[in-house]
């Protein structure tokens, strides 16, 4: 019997357009109801991950930024893991070598090293790519629109060494580049030090965390917590960030449709697309 259902935000529960849909939402109600605890494991923070999940009506906790913070329901942090300061000063190094644009996710919000105007290329960039996989166009406005919660909770700010002076709490980076070989050298050059765990959710991007922490750790030590053994939780997912959660020997693991051959391949089920409500999908016949 699966007891906790984890699902990734972007690719995952959210369709094309950044939305839940009415049947998924109407499908993680129902299992709720029935006793199931549903837990949403992403690589946002939480105030950008609320602010899609609530107004559908789902109460849950929330694993975010990669596994380095869960939070209640009301955005309280109940446990967190910050990448130490000195690592921080050798990403902020690299940054500058490789004249790269950082997202920087704090305590006290996201705070990017880039500019407004590289900020919304990156993302107009970044729509246009997945429109093209999709076989369907996509403008400007629409594309701005479809990041609308994430490029509203970025706060512009280049003076990152202040924050550490106030002792806040970094979580995650994500290094974005254009320029695919740049990015390509910088994340090869990550995963060769042993204090980082490096991922992606997009192809223009690069997502930095303590190496204490990834989706599937904290995921199973959420679920021990809970008296909730691994055969007993399901996972959802469809992107390279969300390999170590599907990698773990849960009780399920779920490729979307829209995910690629390699990461299928790896998972026990394969649901439909998130634009075919694969989350409703695989909680419908699998739980």
């Amino acid at each position: 019997m699966i007891k906790i259902v984890a699902l990734d935000m972007d690719g995952t529960l959210l369709n094309n357009q950044s939305r839940i849909t009415e049947k998924t939402a109407d499908a993680i109600h129902k299992y709720q109801e029935h006793g199931g605890t549903v837990v949403i494991n992403t690589g946002r923070a939480f105030p950008m991950a609320a602010q899609i999940v609530q107004p559908a009506g789902i109460s849950c906790d929330y694993i975010c930024l990669n596994g380095a913070g869960v939070f209640t329901p009301d955005g309280t942090c109940i446990k967190c893991d910050a990448i130490d300061y000195e690592d921080i000063k050798t990403l902020r190094a690299i940054e500058k070598k490789y004249n790269l644009f950082v997202d920087y996710l704090t305590s006290e919000g996201a705070k990017t090293s880039a500019t407004q105007a590289f900020t919304e290329k990156h993302y107009i960039y970044q729509a246009f790519e997945m429109a093209k996989e999709q076989g369907t166009e996509m403008t400007e406005e629409a594309a701005l629109a479809r990041f609308h919660s994430i490029l509203s909770y970025i706060q512009y700010e280049q003076d990152i060494e202040a924050f550490m002076e106030r002792n806040a709490i970094f979580y995650k980076l994500a290094i974005v580049a254009l320029d695919a070989d740049t990015l390509s050298e910088v994340k090869e050059l990550l995963k060769s030090m042993p204090q980082f765990e490096v991922s992606a959710s997009f192809k223009t991007n690069i997502e930095v965390t303590s190496s204490r922490v990834d989706k599937g750790r904290t995921l199973m030590e959420y679920a021990a917590e809970k008296g909730i053994s691994m055969d007993e939780v399901m996972v959802i997912g469809d992107s390279e960030n969300d390999i170590p959660m599907l990698s773990k020997p849960f009780g399920k693991t779920v490729a979307m449709g829209n995910a690629e051959d390699d990461i299928k391949a790896m998972c026990t089920d394969v649901t439909l697309s998130n634009e075919e409500d694969g989350v409703a999908y695989a909680i419908e016949h699998w739980t």
